[in-house]
């Protein structure tokens, strides 16, 4: 496309400082989609291409014919990945080395669209680059990033809101390309950072013990049961405030610096409320907690074993996905079986699976009694299972 064309192309626009913006009508929302702005017109012309054969199919009107079905260079890549894109089956299995196999299939997906543009694609040349990249994709949801290159809504549906919901118990409408995007970077780039430790076994032995005996080795204390009831601070005459003491419930702690980590509505109620006149501290409000609730369900049997029915029902040994699971079929979006992912801590001679169910958003369980989320959790299991008798 030559540069004397650029005011010509669909669903491109040239901004007046001359970079281009890239933009399209939603025929489903009846509203305009914003693509992002680009460096050239052939950027934002591919843009513009994608969601519109995203949104129309065969009969989209584009800039460019379709590209080929999948780069060549892309295809030797030996991302060990499941099509999970169309979801043939109701459950994602994610293989290879853990979650960072997902980065593999994002490959494979924005590959079979011909999107080189994609800084995911981009970090295995550049990582540096790439991740600069992304910093500048805060503003767009990664629902709207991935229709721009070419992706459907019924790969979203089926494959990226689990994992969204997973990584930040949130949707792809509401989640930030940014942070999709980072993480899967580092994926497909550090093959340390793709390991699956999440569920190595309890948290007190191999994540917050850890913690608390490097900080007990090293003078420190922990007081669980003194609640914060109260910031103690001075302010000076420029308006600076200085932090002064913690008033617990049994006395006022002082220190050499003070750090807060705390859930949503945690620091909405510890913070002063004076402090909102600082643009800050007064955006911490704007936060929404989102409920997360985590079910355990044990069976006699194994329910992730989808292939052999009667292996499935045996406890000689454990069967079935040793891996974290992904589904679009049920209000969990990813669960495992910690009796496989985590023999030496879960696995019990005779018994079966130990399922982990990780409900988001988990609103609608929270006014439920235990046995009424318990029974609902288990319809689900079971239809995904497809084994009625597990």
């Amino acid at each position: 496309m030559a540069s004397s064309r650029e005011g010509h192309c669909r669903g491109v626009r040239k901004r007046p400082w001359g970079h281009y913006a890239a933009e399209i009508h939603d025929p489903w929302k009846q509203t305009r989609v914003w693509l992002g702005t680009f460096d050239t017109p052939e950027e934002a012309a591919l843009a513009y291409d994608g969601a519109a054969r995203s949104l129309r199919g065969a009969k989209a009107k584009t800039n460019f014919p379709s590209p080929p079905s999948t780069s060549d260079w892309i295809k030797e890549m030996n991302f060990n990945a499941t099509e999970a894109a169309t979801a043939s089956g109701p459950v994602v299995k994610i293989e290879g080395t853990g979650v960072g196999a997902v980065a593999g299939a994002l490959l494979l997906l924005l590959a079979g669209r011909g999107i080189a543009l994609s800084p995911v694609v981009k970090a295995l040349v550049d990582p540096d680059g790439a991740l600069r990249d992304i910093r500048n994709l805060d503003s767009i949801s990664f629902f709207d990033w991935f229709l721009s290159k070419g992706g459907t809504r019924m790969s979203i549906q089926r494959m990226w809101d689990p994992v969204a919901y997973a990584l930040g118990f949130i949707d792809c409408d509401n989640i930030s390309a940014r942070c999709m995007l980072t993480i899967f970077s580092l994926f497909a780039t550090k093959t340390e950072a793709s390991l699956l430790r999440m569920l190595k076994g309890s948290p007190d032995v191999y994540l917050s013990g850890p913690i608390r005996k490097y900080i007990e080795d090293k003078g420190g204390r922990f007081h669980l049961s003194w609640g914060c009831r109260q910031i103690i601070y001075d302010r000076s005459p420029d308006g600076e405030i200085h932090v002064t003491g913690l008033a617990l419930s049994k006395k006022v702690v002082t220190a050499d610096a003070y750090v807060a980590a705390c859930d949503v509505p945690g620091i909405k109620r510890l913070l002063p409320s004076q402090w909102r006149e600082s643009k800050f501290f007064d955006n911490i409000y704007e936060l929404v907690g989102v409920p997360v609730v985590t079910v355990q369900l044990g069976y006699n049997g194994w329910v992730t074993e989808l292939q052999d029915l009667e292996q499935s029902r045996q406890l000689r040994q454990a069967a079935g996905l040793d891996n974290l699971l992904y589904t679009p079929d049920a209000d969990f979006s990813c669960f495992a079986d910690l009796a496989l992912t985590s023999p030496e801590d879960y696995y019990i001679e005779g018994q079966g699976s130990l399922l982990q169910c990780v409900l988001t958003p988990g609103d609608p369980y929270m006014p439920l009694t235990n046995d009424k989320i318990i029974e609902r959790v288990s319809k689900q299991v079971l239809a995904l299972s497809r084994h009625p008798k597990v």
